[in-house]
């Protein structure tokens, strides 16, 4: 059996390195811990560990903003270790910890029948430690080490979570159950990031949802996200591990879609040339994702409504429908979230909507805020797409450079309405890494000018039909963004305007100055 060592760098391990360095490498090591002064002759836990029992392999999680030191720090150990980068901005959050060190894990795919893991518990915080110890007694079962006065000796833990700690769990209230499962632990889409309350509360909210197989309807504008909550919401759910259908109703006509959602015999009708399998029957046991769920037309509504109803001492989830051109019923085991960017209360007021049937499918109602809502957030969702994007780029593309954003990028995107809302913002960084000339993305690679007019102004402009006093509105809003984007740099402000040279947006200014449309 092949012995994995599974641990973080820490200050001391880095303090280790320093006493046989140069006097750069020791800057930028000080510089990296934050430590003025690295007085210690004695060798880091790491470098102890691999000097006092034999590993096969050894993979490294490195918490530190800068990853120029991983390269003299594989150096210092004189292995070739696996040392995984992901910056934590506070190395005592344990809900930032736990993703980290658990992603790791699950990318590993580590063979427990052939390669046991030994935690290092000595380097980093106490929540660093804490949670190797949560991720060794539940999903990654392994040993405990710990390094003291340069020793290196196994830990005896004599007890087991899963089997004395989590039972005891399942005996008390259903609200405490919750309130340990629903966490911001969760295995989010790229574009499920939440900083602000508004988001902080529908990951939460969706937490609780996975827990159950009940129905889930999300709601919200277009490009708001809400696939992404669909797909998180079943990978966070007991159904992790079975399918998951995703089906557009706005994308097919009545028949089709019925044939798309239940399936059909041969010769069903005119092109049905084999019997096929509908999307209830390919889900079962997993999720099905009735995105566009409005659109449906109201014969399609019956039908799901039949199969939505539950049958008579079956699970919740049992379906029974029938393929089109069979008399025979089917079963199958299947969760529903639904979604939808129409005002469906409305729609069953104008009877184009089933009452019942959205009730069957509202059992837990969901709605995800527009981007305008967490603009807090926007930061982190762009880098979140960049860094998706420079990954995937950098497979296909030779000598491709990985692109970043300069400031004025983050500002610029921080300025935009985002209509589009999330779907908007990916396709706008992927607009970015594109255009740009060299690694840096700058604002003018990126085109958003309409995105810029204020709902204010909108909204005047509906009200006003003043041509004049409207343009010279816009030009007052356009102007004050780009210069703030900017950082009062006028270049950079032209720029951004799209202006073919400077002088044109000094006239600009000079004459909304005049009008006192500007200090």
């Amino acid at each position: 059996m092949k012995n994995v060592l599974f641990c973080w760098v820490g200050h001391a391990d880095l303090v280790g390195m320093n006493s046989n360095q140069t006097k750069g490498i020791r800057e930028l090591a000080e510089s990296t811990t934050g430590k003025k002064a690295l007085e210690q002759s004695s060798d880091g836990p790491v470098k102890v560990a691999l000097s006092q029992r034999p590993f096969d392999r050894v993979i490294l999680l490195w918490s530190y903003a800068d990853r120029r030191l991983i390269p003299e720090f594989k150096h210092y150990l004189n292995f070739d270790a696996e040392i995984y980068p992901d910056f934590l901005e506070n190395p005592s959050d344990y809900t930032a910890v736990y993703k980290t060190a658990e992603t790791v894990l699950k990318k590993l795919n580590i063979n427990l029948a052939a390669e046991k893991i030994f935690y290092l518990l000595s380097p980093g915080t106490p929540a660093m430690a804490a949670v190797l110890l949560l991720l060794g007694k539940t999903k990654y079962p392994g040993a405990f080490l710990q390094t003291y006065q340069n020793a290196l000796k196994e830990v005896s833990l004599p007890f087991n979570l899963s089997l004395e700690v989590i039972p005891d769990l399942l005996h008390k209230s259903d609200s405490v159950i919750q309130s340990i499962s629903a966490t911001e632990q969760m295995d989010c889409d790229e574009g499920i990031i939440g900083t602000g309350p508004a988001m902080k509360n529908i990951i939460n909210q969706a937490a609780h949802a996975a827990l159950y197989d009940v129905p889930v309807l999300l709601t919200g504008e277009s490009g708001s996200g809400k696939e992404m909550f669909a797909r998180t919401i079943w990978r966070n759910s007991r159904r992790k591990d079975k399918p998951f259908e995703a089906i557009n109703c706005a994308a097919l006509p009545g028949n089709l879609l019925e044939s798309e959602l239940f399936g059909h015999e041969k010769g069903a009708f005119t092109g049905a040339m084999t019997k096929r399998a509908g999307a209830f029957a390919r889900a079962n046991g997993g999720t099905l994702f009735l995105d566009e769920i409005g659109e449906c037309s109201p014969e399609l509504q019956a039908k799901l409504l039949r199969v939505l109803q539950p049958l008579p001492n079956k699970p919740i989830t049992c379906r029974e429908f029938y393929p089109v051109g069979s008399d025979k019923p089917v079963r199958s085991d299947v969760r529903i979230i639904a979604a939808t960017n129409r005002d469906l209360l409305s729609m069953i007021e104008a009877h184009s909507f089933r009452e019942d049937l959205y009730y069957r499918l509202a059992v837990i109602s969901l709605r995800i805020p527009p981007l305008r809502e967490h603009k807090e957030d926007i930061p982190k969702l762009a880098e979140a797409f960049l860094k998706k994007g420079n990954e995937e780029f950098r497979k296909g593309i030779p000598f491709y450079q990985d692109k970043f954003f300069s400031e004025e990028t983050i500002k610029f995107l921080m300025q935009a309405r985002w209509k589009g809302n999330i779907r908007e913002l990916r396709n706008a960084v992927l607009q970015g890494i594109v255009m740009a000339d060299g690694p840096e993305i700058m604002p003018e690679t990126i085109n958003l000018s309409s995105a810029f007019i204020s709902d204010e102004l909108e909204n005047r402009a509906t009200e006003n039909y003043d041509l004049d006093s409207a343009k010279l509105e816009l030009e007052e809003t356009f102007v004050k963004r780009a210069l703030t984007a900017a950082n009062g740099n006028k270049t950079q402000a032209a720029r951004l305007l799209k202006f073919s040279n400077y002088q044109r947006l000094d006239a600009l200014i000079k004459k909304l100055r005049k009008l006192g449309k500007l200090a």
